[in-house]
Parts: C-alpha cells; sequence; structure tokens
C-alpha cells in the first residue's frame, strides 16, 4: 500500500511541474522591442506549446513548437522542418535575448524589453 502510494505523489508531483512549466511561458507572449525593432510573441493555443513570431509585422515563424534542450534546459521556439530556431534566453521580468538561428546558424541575436516598461539601453548585434 505504501508503495502505491509512493507511486501515486510521485506521478502526481512530474504531472504538477510539467503542468507550471507549460503555463510559465505566459511571461513571454506580447510585444518586444529595442530601439530599431519589435518582436511579437503570440500563443498560437491556451498551452503555450504553439506560437506565432512577427518582427516589424513580417511573420518570422509560424506554428513554432516549443522545445526544451535536455541538457541545457534552453527554450527553442522551432519550425515544423527544423530549419528555423529561435533561442529565448530570459534576462529578468522585463527583458529576453533572442537568437534567431536558420540552418544551424545564429543570423541575428537582439536585446528586447517588454513594451511598456521602462526604457534601458539595447543592443543588436548581426553574425
Amino acid at each position: 500500500m505504501t508503495l502505491v502510494l509512493i507511486i501515486a505523489g510521485c506521478f502526481s508531483l512530474v504531472m504538477l511541474i510539467k503542468f507550471l512549466m507549460t503555463n510559465n511561458l505566459a511571461w513571454l507572449e506580447g510585444q518586444w522591442q529595442n530601439q530599431t525593432e519589435t518582436i511579437e510573441l503570440t500563443t498560437v493555443n491556451h498551452d503555450y506549446t504553439t506560437w506565432d513570431i512577427t518582427e516589424n509585422e513580417h511573420a518570422l515563424l509560424t506554428n513554432g513548437l516549443v522545445t526544451v534542450d535536455s541538457n541545457s534546459k534552453n527554450l527553442f521556439l522551432v519550425n515544423q522542418a527544423q530549419t528555423k530556431k529561435i533561442h529565448v534566453t530570459k534576462l529578468n521580468r522585463h527583458k529576453l535575448k533572442l537568437e534567431l538561428i536558420y540552418r544551424k546558424k545564429i543570423f541575428k541575436t537582439v536585446i528586447l524589453q517588454k513594451k511598456n516598461t521602462p526604457n534601458h539601453l539595447f543592443s543588436i548585434s548581426t553574425h
């Protein structure tokens, strides 16, 4: 009986962690900007597992799926053909870094701030 309770408890804990991790991506949704561009991240479903990303109103990624690198715990949004990836790094509550990757090569890195938060210095680099 104790073994059954332990197994049920572990299963419940894993399901709770999965639920919290999925819903934890709500912070990502919205408009992010720097001095020269605005990137909008919009979830396609309520589970925050599929995303559309636009840069200055041009589609960067449509129906991008959330993936997590199991070795580094990095968050990626990837198109179905896996030719485009967007590596998301949360820097703080209102700031993030996006690395735009096309065919396994980083072609742009941007530091963005959530729209409607105080302005700070931003940086952009193109590879």
